[in-house]
């Protein structure tokens, strides 16, 4: 008689992700904890791949570059094609025209042409750096949120004054209490913002719809206003969620094809059968 296996009926319970919950101070102007922040893990809780990270630093700096450098070949410089000197008899080295690449006023070497550097990146690999990038920094407490900036007075004084509170109060951690790279999140371009922060060195100002993975670890610290998040939010995980729809999509029209392929067989064979 056969034993059937205990172990057998145990059915392996499936594995549950439980959601991080991201909670960070908010920050006024005078550099004081006003309130707590829900962060989207999708954004700042993303695993940072180097490589994706690297190779989108690479593309971002590929693009920035217009291509339009240029110079002229011996073909294209102007001037006589007549021989220099005859061809012996004078015991210097024998030349054609003066326009070759070794004398002054001659072409160049293999000239440099205006041509395309761009590269392309996917929008799913885009979001996934930035999330990483995101990540990273938030991680390494390199981030700070703050409410208020909004209402400043349009003064390069008084954003430096918010920027030494944050850094006197340990939101911000710099170098020898210096601003040096910091990059500024703002939702929109406020006017008064600019107007404060433009004359400010270190500082560098970047709406939140335009955030790249560049910036953000080219700077080391970012300090995003608390409105920013919002548009964060509804601009790369709107984008992520469509993604996540058409993959959806996509698998049921494949099991759908996959459903209709079975049946189409099994009357097939259902006919042979009959005959």
């Amino acid at each position: 008689m056969a034993v059937k296996n205990p172990k057998s009926k145990i059915q392996n319970p499936k594995k549950t992700t439980v959601k991080k919950e991201l909670k960070v101070d908010v920050y006024d102007v005078a550099g004081k904890a006003v309130g707590k922040l829900d962060l989207p893990e999708e954004m700042f809780g993303a695993p940072a791949d180097p490589k994706l990270l690297a190779q989108s630093v690479r593309i971002y700096l590929a693009n920035q570059r217009q291509g339009t450098s240029a110079a002229k070949t011996r073909a294209e410089v102007s001037g006589t094609t007549k021989k220099m000197y005859k061809q012996k008899g004078t015991g210097r080295a024998r030349h054609g025209t003066d326009k070759a690449p070794i004398f002054i006023g001659g072409g160049v070497t293999f000239a440099p042409k205006p041509r395309e550097h761009s590269l392309s990146f996917s929008k799913k690999l885009k979001r996934k750096a930035l999330f990483g990038a995101m990540t990273a920094k938030f991680e390494k407490g390199n981030m700070v949120f703050v409410q208020g900036l909004g209402s400043i007075a349009p003064k390069t004084k008084n954003m430096y004054e918010t920027l030494l509170n944050l850094l006197s109060s340990g939101a911000l951690t710099e170098k020898k209490n210096m601003i040096s790279k910091i990059l500024l999140v703002v939702p929109k371009a406020l006017e008064n913002v600019v107007l404060s922060a433009r004359n400010i060195e270190g500082l560098n100002l970047m709406p939140a719809n335009m955030v790249n993975p560049y910036e953000v670890l080219n700077s080391s610290n970012l300090v995003i206003m608390e409105e920013a998040v919002e548009v964060m939010k509804s601009t790369f995980l709107k984008e992520e969620l469509k993604s996540k729809i058409k993959n959806q999509k996509s698998k049921t029209e494949e099991k759908e094809v996959k459903k209709t392929e079975r049946k189409t067989k099994r009357s097939e064979k259902n006919k042979g059968d009959a005959k």
